[in-house]
């Protein structure tokens, strides 16, 4: 026998012999990381490849959105049903497990809003209140609901309380300023959606000293007060 043949043979049984230590190994795959949905639902198709028997579960509760199967065995294919969205972008993570090893796969579950992208605003960038306090109201606009809303403050003040957000007015209390210097704190007005996304606008309140007559004129203080306001919106 020719000593090419040979060395033909030899590397023909290599080959299939790393061919079926390959197919020995356990795998996972999926045909795609992201599901993106509409806002009237529907099915998405996630296709799995795999090695032997497998799980699939979504890493969260959710009642807006289903899976056709939570487990199957080789080659097969998850039908993710969603329901219709009427309010906000909402996610959950599937994970898919290769039963007997620590192959995990993760698909990144979403479906669009319906009132598209969160606003907050804020109409006054910055506003001068009275050394006695009281209680005040600031006008807002948002395309989320009251109750999707929160007030924070930046620093963390106690002299500013009762905080409360309505339709479009947000009201707070003043404590009175017994310092002969004024002071100021930014009082932000936040929403937050389900995947963590901060969207806000701020307004600076300034409350003057107590000996600060009420009718001079703020603009010839030393200090400087101006800041921007600004709608933050990111997705």
């Amino acid at each position: 026998m020719r000593t090419d043949t040979i060395f033909s043979i030899a590397a023909i049984v290599f080959l299939l012999s790393c061919q079926k230590q390959e197919e020995d190994l356990p795998g996972l795959h999926l045909d795609t990381t992201v599901v993106t949905a509409g806002i009237s639902g529907g099915d998405k198709t996630v296709q799995v490849r795999a090695t032997g028997a497998w799980t699939a579960e979504f890493e969260e509760e959710t009642d807006w959105v289903s899976a056709s199967c939570q487990s199957g065995e080789g080659n097969g294919e998850i039908v993710l049903h969603f329901e219709p969205n009427p309010g906000e972008f909402r996610f959950v993570y599937l994970k898919v497990s290769l039963i007997g090893t620590d192959l995990i796969e993760r698909v990144s579950v979403n479906q669009e809003a319906v009132a598209g992208s969160p606003i907050v605003r804020l109409t006054q960038p910055q506003d001068y209140y009275p050394s006695e306090g009281g209680i005040f109201e600031l006008s807002y606009f948002s395309n989320r609901a009251p109750e999707d809303l929160k007030i924070e403050t930046e620093p963390e003040v106690d002299w500013i309380s009762d905080t409360n957000i309505g339709t479009d007015r947000i009201s707070f209390r003043l404590s009175g300023n017994s310092d002969q210097a004024r002071r100021s704190v930014v009082l932000w007005l936040v929403h937050e959606d389900i995947a963590g996304n901060r969207f806000k606008d701020k307004c600076t309140i300034v409350q003057k000293a107590r000996e600060v007559s009420e009718d001079k004129n703020i603009d010839s203080d030393n200090e400087s007060y101006g800041i921007d306001s600004e709608e933050v919106n990111w997705m």
